[in-house]
């Protein structure tokens, strides 16, 4: 496991920790309190971004898995590039 991993697992096992003392308090004062730690601990603010090529079937049937796949790839080279540019991640690209 790399430094990176040990970090990150870390980080999930401090994580769900916090979630089951919230999911264990008892009043909401108490919810209220860790709610708040918990976005000081790992709170971010962001957007997801989610695009779906519709009738991926009905077009792969007609014109082959291979225009779709062409379509994935034009839209990583488009997208890829402005999402780095607003310090983003492109956590996922994939088709049906």
């Amino acid at each position: 496991m790399t430094v990176g991993a040990t970090a990150q697992s870390e980080a999930h096992r401090e994580f769900d920790e916090y979630i089951a003392r919230f999911s264990a308090a008892d009043t909401l004062e108490d919810q209220e309190k860790l709610r708040l730690d918990i976005w000081d601990r790992f709170g971010t603010v962001g957007c997801t971004f989610i695009s779906d090529m519709a009738n991926f079937s009905v077009t792969s049937r007609a014109r082959g898995v291979c225009h779709f796949l062409k379509l994935i790839h034009r839209t990583r080279v488009l997208v890829a590039p402005i999402i780095k540019e607003h310090n983003g991640k492109l956590l996922k690209c994939d088709a049906d």
